[in-house]
């Protein structure tokens, strides 16, 4: 119906509402698949063995979904495969740095060790008065900032829930250079 409605509407005062639910109607379903995802990962075997190579589909699959931010991933990986829910975690902070880059090149470090996992970046860092509010169901920094970035707020959430499943925890900080580093030790 969408397509039929963006074809069809040519009054430019439509066109701009028409943009508006575009937006919102996009909204709707991301935040529909965020939370089924959230739903398949509690239904997932945790412990299910991933292979190494996933990271590189991970890695792929957002540079598609981001074709204008280009990144360079540097990676140190210390372990032979990944657990379910390592893997989810990966995604999720991987997904985040592209997400929220503000600079036309991102620059990645990746490191999976067998006692924690650790993922940096030079994006724009976390306030210091956010830092515990980033991990709230549907809570979004960005909404308040620039109201640009689409998402739903459960990414962080479902990263430190997996972490404390695993007895982990979850450590935020900004890099001195600018960015985020993110490490969780399990």
């Amino acid at each position: 119906m969408t397509g039929f409605l963006d074809r069809e509407i040519t009054d430019l005062t439509y066109r701009d509402h028409f943009g508006t639910l575009k937006r919102q109607i996009q909204q709707l379903e991301e935040l529909i698949n965020r939370l089924l995802f959230f739903i398949e990962v509690h239904k997932n075997n945790l412990y299910e063995k991933i292979d190494l190579k996933e990271i590189e589909s991970i890695i792929d699959r957002i540079r598609m979904r981001y074709p204008e931010k280009k990144a360079s991933v540097h990676q140190d990986i210390k372990t032979d495969g990944l657990y379910y829910w390592q893997y989810v975690i990966v995604d999720e902070l991987l997904e985040n740095s592209f997400k929220f880059c503000n600079k036309s090149q991102l620059e990645l470090w990746m490191r999976i060790h067998p006692h924690f996992l650790e993922v940096e970046d030079n994006g724009p860092g976390i306030p210091s008065e956010e830092k515990e509010k980033i991990f709230e169901p549907f809570y979004q920094i960005e909404k308040y900032i620039t109201y640009n970035v689409p998402g739903v707020g459960l990414g962080l959430t479902l990263v430190r829930r997996l972490a404390e499943l695993e007895g982990g925890e979850v450590r935020v900080e900004n890099r001195k250079s600018g960015g985020l580093k993110v490490r969780i030790m399990f």
